[in-house]
């Protein structure tokens, strides 16, 4: 199931759909049974697409509309709840692996939050997802540690793997710490599927919406291919797929 999911993933992806349509072209321009016409058409359509996955024109609107989709309605909190983003391979260390971006993200703007709100417990959620041996809100919570956040201060749950399994963990949390007013700290993009499963569960969390991928107004750069687009168009096709499958699972 892992594999078909990263197929799947990776055909959706950029760099897979760069690959498909230029897979597609070379086929199609040395092949005997396609007019000449045809053949530039085909070309034509495939370098357009190619240049729509490698920039953000289309994504950037999208991706906006969806980080702009969720509101912190929460006036006064007693806990501050951070979903893990995933973690990334530690380069030339043996099986060594640290929070991504989007992780640490999250966590900083979780400990900001309970600085600024009398110093309310930080529930860290994740378990382990990869090779790693060690949950992510392990990870997660040693960069805590390290940042001055007090050990009594962190509730971590180590079993939950996506987002659906971290939202059951954390009302389980939230029954056992008798915590009235929940605040849930992620990336923005991720604050949609969220807030679904929150209505399906009949959660009345607030969510607190960071790691902003998209400004308002396209810019230059959305036009220029670059890796950096590549990336915002991969995060938005993951999570569209999430919330698909999460629609069919029945989550939300």
């Amino acid at each position: 199931m892992s594999l078909l999911k990263g197929l799947i993933l990776f055909i959706s992806s950029p760099i897979g759909i760069i690959i498909l349509l230029s897979l597609i072209s070379i086929i199609a321009s040395f092949s005997t049974r396609i007019t000449r016409r045809s053949k530039s058409f085909i070309i034509l359509c495939s370098l357009f697409l190619i240049y729509l996955s490698s920039t953000s024109l289309i994504s950037t609107p999208i991706i906006y509309f969806m980080e702009n989709s969720v509101k912190n309605t929460c006036s006064k909190i007693d806990a501050t709840a951070v979903l893990s983003g995933g973690t990334e391979r530690m380069y030339g260390l043996e099986k060594a692996y640290i929070p991504n971006k989007s992780s640490i993200k999250r966590l900083l703007h979780a400990i900001t939050l309970s600085k600024n709100n009398d110093n309310v417990p930080i529930i860290i959620l994740g378990g382990i997802t990869n090779n790693s041996k060690i949950p992510e809100s392990e990870l997660l919570s040693e960069v805590a540690l390290g940042l001055g956040v007090k050990k009594d201060k962190l509730i971590l749950d180590t079993t939950s793997r996506n987002t659906i399994e971290n939202i059951i963990e954390l009302q389980k949390i939230v029954g056992t710490k008798k915590f009235n007013n929940v605040l849930v700290v992620s990336s923005a993009i991720h604050t949609p599927r969220i807030l679904g499963i929150l209505n399906k569960q009949q959660l009345n969390y607030c969510i607190e919406p960071t790691d902003q991928k998209a400004g308002k107004k396209l810019h230059f750069y959305d036009f220029i291919p670059s890796t950096k687009n590549m990336e915002k168009n991969s995060d938005l096709t993951y999570e569209v797929l999430a919330l698909i499958k999460y629609r069919l699972a029945g989550y939300i």
